[in-house]
């Protein structure tokens, strides 16, 4: 298990849609620079954060190079699962020497039936075996993990899984364990960012948001003891849900500094765990 961060963990310093955009936004380079930093071997690059589909060749393998001379393996990710888009992001990650794709069902103009997507993955994935390239499909608000667990199980090919998203799925009233224990046994990828819930002042409900690694509700022990159940060894990717906090100065500041302290809480997790390992 390698710990890697992402485009998502510093989203509001790459830029977000309708806000302020930040002074200096971040790019890719600085992104594996940030990773180098901390010694971290893995960047995932999402697409509706940075939009590689516009980048041409030149610049992908520059990417490539760059991520080599430092040490990190890339990921990259989209939306959908059609036919041409998957194609596409094979060839992205050709370029970029990406070793795994991760996806949601839901996009590229199409919400696929089950059945529907089990027909297109394995259209495409002997392609992406004979790439050496795994494709990960996310768990998201907008699919319930037992259909999720079906369609990796139908597939059942070593370069396909799940992505777990140990947050996601509240949105569609699953709660975190459950997820875990439905979805570990096909999980190639996994999206670690933290969270509280909290009821309102008013007490007419409540709200998530996220917070600092180690700060909140995910379970990073219970992760930790049942990762033997995944379908093999996957990445830890941090993300984070940081909230607006009036300002894009602040709020990208905040956010940077939160990346910090949620990194060192998990290299100590995994270095930790990595000792307890007979």
């Amino acid at each position: 298990m390698k710990l890697g961060i992402s485009t998502c963990t510093y989203t509001w310093n790459f830029g977000v849609k309708n806000y302020p955009a930040p002074q200096t936004p971040y790019t890719v380079e600085k992104l594996l620079e940030i990773a180098a930093g901390y010694n971290i071997e893995v960047v995932q690059i999402l697409d509706n954060i940075v939009p590689i589909y516009n980048f041409p060749e030149k610049k992908l393998r520059a990417l490539r190079d760059s991520a080599k001379e430092k040490g990190i393996q890339l990921e990259i990710g989209t939306r959908g699962i059609t036919l041409p888009l998957l194609k596409q992001y094979l060839q992205i990650a050709r370029l970029l020497g990406a070793n795994l794709v991760r996806t949601i069902l839901d996009g590229d103009h199409a919400s696929p039936s089950l059945n529907q997507a089990i027909e297109w993955i394995q259209k495409i994935l002997p392609d992406y075996k004979a790439n050496g390239i795994s494709l990960a499909i996310e768990n998201h608000d907008l699919r319930h993990v037992a259909e999720l667990r079906k369609l990796a199980d139908t597939i059942n090919d070593p370069n396909f899984g799940i992505c777990i998203d140990c947050v996601n799925s509240l949105g569609i009233q699953e709660c975190q364990q459950e997820v875990l224990d439905t979805l570990f046994p096909q999980t190639i990828n996994f999206h670690y960012k933290d969270f509280i819930i909290q009821r309102t002042d008013y007490d007419m409900g409540f709200t998530v948001k996220g917070c600092i690694a180690g700060q909140g509700m995910t379970d990073m022990d219970y992760i930790l003891r049942n990762r033997t159940h995944a379908k093999r060894d996957f990445n830890i990717i941090l993300e984070q849900w940081m909230p607006w906090l009036g300002s894009i100065q602040k709020t990208a500041a905040v956010e940077r500094d939160w990346a910090k302290m949620s990194i060192l809480y998990l290299k100590s997790k995994l270095e930790n765990n990595s000792k307890d390992d007979p």
